[in-house]
């Protein structure tokens, strides 16, 4: 899994995605920023070092990863409730903390799962629709 620079997470200076294909966007808490996803090795540093996981988030899940990969979604982003990165919330009407945002290379919101909406079941369906639903929005976007 490849999360997008600015140490462990993005903000809207620096976001930029490839454009090589869809990519995920995941708004949280800047506490839950500095460990989501980043893997149990990674974790354990952390933790050495006196950072303790807030909790784990999908991304810490059985299978999850390997979903987004089957998927076509090999870029990630994650962006913590900060005031630095509030336009970029407001672009992707971001409402709340725990917001996956699964968008097309040019930046398009195509799912946006939040908050109660944001769990293992919900992001499992998705990624298993995902072609279905692409196709379905690029026909709409034409």
């Amino acid at each position: 899994m490849s999360w997008g620079t600015f140490d462990d997470y993005a903000s809207e200076k620096n976001f930029k995605a490839s454009g090589n294909g869809p990519y995920a966007v995941y708004f949280c808490s800047e506490q839950i920023a500095q460990t989501a996803g980043i893997g149990t090795e990674a974790i354990r540093a952390k933790i050495k070092a006196g950072i303790k996981p807030v909790k784990d988030t999908i991304f810490e899940q059985n299978g999850v990863l390997d979903a987004f990969k089957k998927a076509g979604i090999n870029e990630f982003f994650k962006v913590s409730a900060t005031k630095d990165n509030i336009n970029l919330a407001k672009k992707y009407k971001v409402a709340q903390d725990n917001t996956l945002i699964l968008c097309s290379p040019k930046g398009g919101a195509v799912v946006t799962l939040s908050g109660d909406q944001c769990t293992y079941a919900n992001v499992m369906k998705v990624l298993k629709l995902w072609n279905e639903i692409y196709a379905d929005w690029n026909k709409k976007e034409r």
